[in-house]
């Protein structure tokens, strides 16, 4: 397993710094994986039934699901290409800045076909789906779905290029503390997949071929705070853009797309050490009260979701918490 990785950073007077790579990977199979089970489809049996929406019969019900294992699966080939800039400025009010562009290029992706995702790419896998016979007096409607074999696969190809810009900023002596605001925006400019050599390239940003929970064309954190040596307070936050559903789950879900949400967590903190310890312990104690979607935002709706939930969670399902 060799895999050359080369760097560069250029550092300049002025705050500038420019920085690059080309990094090379490999992901080689685990042996659960890539274990032989024996000739044919086989996996372990005794799972309850999953919750399923069948695009083809625009329908939910309950499946069978086993797990089984490729014999054939091989090794992922990655190479990732990276240029930045970076600006910084100041010592009492700091400054920085930075922007990453990203390209990769995978060649037999290790890709993982679950319920979901083998619904969606039925056509190129149809032999992980058993179908019972279709109803006589509707021969042209697939039957209902028996059992689905869940297993991992090599993809033909992706190609992915993607940006990434970071602010942060920080003023000393503010109140007797140091007030910081920072954000993170990630944008994804492309993400083509190609399932099989011969086949088409789906666009899996804007006309995606299966579901993809972590792909979204936007995304950002954000957040500020105050601090000294005693006390800090802040907020953190979240934000994630619109996604863009496979044509497979229109109908089911009722719109093209799932909406975007955000989130907003505040904290505030301090040191219980002054309180709690004696001056002449080595120790530190220090606690935080925080609340989490301090704003209780809901989560947006998606209709075709497996686990009947009927949303599309980004973090904690129980919405609103609260933590010590």
């Amino acid at each position: 397993n060799v895999a050359p990785t080369i760097a560069l950073k250029l550092g300049l007077q002025n705050g500038l710094t420019f920085r690059g790579s080309f990094t090379t990977s490999n992901r080689f199979p685990t042996p659960f994986m890539s274990r032989r089970l024996g000739n044919g489809v086989s996996g372990g049996g005794g799972a309850p039934p999953v919750s399923i929406f069948d695009p083809q019969r625009n329908e939910r019900y309950t499946a069978e699901s086993r797990l089984v294992i490729n014999p054939n699966l091989g090794s992922e080939n990655a190479v990732t290409q990276t240029l930045g800039i970076i600006f910084e400025r100041g010592e009492r009010n700091r400054f920085r800045a930075s922007l990453d562009f990203f390209d990769t290029r995978k060649t037999n992706e290790i890709f993982g076909l679950g319920p979901t995702q083998l619904l969606d790419l039925e056509a190129y896998f149809p032999e992980l789906i058993d179908r019972a016979a279709p109803d006589p007096a509707n021969p042209s409607l697939p039957g209902r779905v028996n059992v689905l074999y869940t297993t991992s696969a090599n993809l033909a190809e992706r190609h992915s290029q993607n940006w990434m810009t970071t602010v942060d900023f920080a003023r000393r002596d503010v109140w007797g503390g140091t007030i910081d605001l920072r954000g993170r925006l990630m944008y994804f400019q492309k993400f083509e997949r190609q399932i099989v050599a011969d086949g088409s390239v789906f666009d899996e940003i804007r006309a995606p071929s299966s579901s993809t929970e972590n792909l979204l064309e936007y995304r950002a954190t954000f957040g500020g705070g105050w601090s000294n040596r005693h006390l800090g307070l802040g907020i953190d936050g979240q934000y994630f853009h619109s996604q863009h559903l496979p044509q497979s789950q229109w109908e089911g879900h009722g719109a093209r797309t799932i909406d975007p949400f955000w989130q907003a967590d505040v904290f505030v903190q301090g040191d219980l050490g002054h309180w709690l310890l004696s001056e002449s312990s080595r120790l530190g104690l220090k606690g935080q009260v925080r609340i989490n979607n301090v704003f209780k935002n809901s989560y947006p709706r998606y209709g075709s979701a497996t686990d009947l939930s009927g949303v599309r969670p980004y973090g904690d399902w129980r919405g609103r918490t609260f933590s010590l």
